[in-house]
């Protein structure tokens, strides 16, 4: 902010100098400039990979949430590890914030020391969702989606029927297709485990994958990885 000549809202601070600010906040779809809003987002990300420095500031938010959530978690995740894996010396100052909690919860970052979790504090009293504008370590639990549906304006019965129609109709319904099938919940859950095991060794085959190798068979990767265990998948929905 005082970089850009606006007022800081600090007693003081110690603010160095950068060569550049590279931001992926917020887009707008127009025809005037014949691009998509996700491909205006690839656009800011690709200025800020591209030409940032060490001595540049990097802002993004929300950055993949223009596309479906497999592809817009890969890409950001991609671009994270990007920065991650660099020689600390050459990293620039980066601020991001994103809703993909999966992005932790599926460990799809490289450990770093350069990476710092933070999160806004909040309180919950009965419904009301109180932000506290506390800056504090660690991730946040929640999206806390309802409560800020409510604050919106959203019709309460609305919300909780959205509430009603998440995991616990899903476990309902994973039940029911449990006693058709004939199989108890625990030989499913055995299942479904293998299954999830075999995606997570297949994404971190890929994330592995050195793709400027100019000797790289992604195609053999594809047929004897990928679609094996995308038709494992299918066939136990």
């Amino acid at each position: 902010m005082a970089l850009i000549g606006s007022d800081v809202p600090a007693k003081e601070a110690e603010i160095g100098l950068v060569d550049g600010i590279f931001t992926r906040i917020q887009s707008r779809e127009s025809v005037s400039v014949g691009l998509s809003t996700f491909m205006i987002d690839l656009n800011q990300m690709a200025q800020a990979l591209n030409s940032s420095s060490d001595n540049s500031l990097v802002l993004i938010d929300e950055f993949g949430k223009g596309t479906n959530t497999v592809d817009g978690l890969s890409l950001l995740a991609a671009s994270i590890s990007h920065w991650l894996q660099k020689a600390p010396v050459d990293v620039p100052h980066i601020l991001l914030a994103t809703n993909f909690h999966s992005l932790l919860q599926l460990g799809l970052l490289p450990s770093s020391v350069l990476l710092s979790l933070l999160t806004l504090e909040t309180a919950v009293d009965g419904d009301e969702l109180v932000f506290l504008y506390q800056l504090k370590e660690g991730i946040c639990q929640s999206s806390y989606a309802a409560n800020i549906a409510l604050l919106a304006g959203l019709p309460a019965g609305l919300v909780q029927r959205g509430l009603e129609g998440g995991p616990s109709d899903a476990l309902i319904t994973h039940h029911q297709r449990s006693r058709q099938s004939g199989f108890s919940v625990c030989e499913q859950i055995d299942v479904h485990m293998g299954v999830t095991d075999r995606c997570r060794s297949v994404v971190e085959k890929f994330l592995s994958l050195d793709l400027e190798d100019k000797d790289l068979d992604l195609q053999h990767f594809m047929k004897e990885e990928l679609l094996p265990s995308a038709g494992e998948v299918l066939s136990h929905r």
